[in-house]
């Protein structure tokens, strides 16, 4: 579901076909987006064992996070500093970027 949303999000921003930003009037879902998604689940679930496809998962999830907090600390570096959103110390995702990579890290070793 998130990831149909995210690309919901790209495609709305302009960044991916406008396709994507297709919504079903009923239901106010990004419909192609989740059938796209689902496809793709699809396609993995079949070529992957569950358990190759969870490590996948969750490594993928910890290159997100670290990114994230990467891009976080470049934004509070910037000047002016964004109003919007939490205005949290630098502390937090420099602490929250190198947790994850540590993660990942332990998870490859």
């Amino acid at each position: 579901i998130m990831a149909s949303r995210v690309i919901y999000g790209v495609a709305d921003r302009g960044q991916l076909p406008s396709i994507f930003r297709r919504i079903e009037p009923r239901t106010g879902t990004p419909v192609v987006a989740t059938a796209a998604v689902t496809a793709i689940i699809l396609v993995l679930a079949l070529a992957f064992d569950i358990a190759s496809l969870a490590g996948m998962t969750s490594r993928l999830a910890l290159i997100i996070f670290t990114t994230v907090n990467l891009a976080l600390i470049l934004l509070k570096r910037r000047a002016p500093v964004p109003t919007e959103g939490p205005n949290l110390p630098l502390w937090v995702p420099a602490t929250g970027a190198v947790l994850s990579l540590c993660l990942l890290l332990a998870d490859l070793l």
